[in-house]
């Protein structure tokens, strides 16, 4: 048995804001089986939300993805969410440090790039 430290229902409906802008390693593990699915983001509450949308979600009932296919067949609370290799947010952190610098957009996106770039070398 997999023992995963912190780890959230997928069926959790309220604020997240200890996710919020946290960028990292994440898995999602179902519970029974501890088959596991392994993936990253800049943002972990938009994707949590988006995971767990997307496996309950009538448009994707029949879909190929096997995740949601998995969410769909044995419901959200089957499966926990947790932060596995937290990562730098290279966006927030420059935000959080100067405050009152304005960045263009493609600033944001340099920032956003080196983000899932530390994300895709991990």
């Amino acid at each position: 048995m997999v023992i995963i430290p912190k780890a959230t229902s997928l069926g959790f409906k309220g604020h997240l804001p200890w996710l919020k802008d946290n960028s990292s390693i994440y898995l999602i593990l179902r519970n029974e089986t501890n088959e596991a699915y392994i993936g990253s983001s800049i943002d972990l509450s938009t994707l949590f939300r988006s995971h767990r949308d997307c496996g309950t979600s009538i448009r994707l009932i029949n879909t190929s993805h096997l995740l949601y296919s998995a969410i769909g067949k044995y419901g959200t609370d089957a499966f926990t969410f947790t932060e596995i290799h937290p990562t730098t947010n290279f966006l927030m952190e420059f935000n959080s440090s100067n405050p009152d610098f304005l960045l263009t957009n493609k600033d944001k996106e340099l920032l956003i790039a080196w983000t899932q770039c530390e994300l895709a070398v991990i």
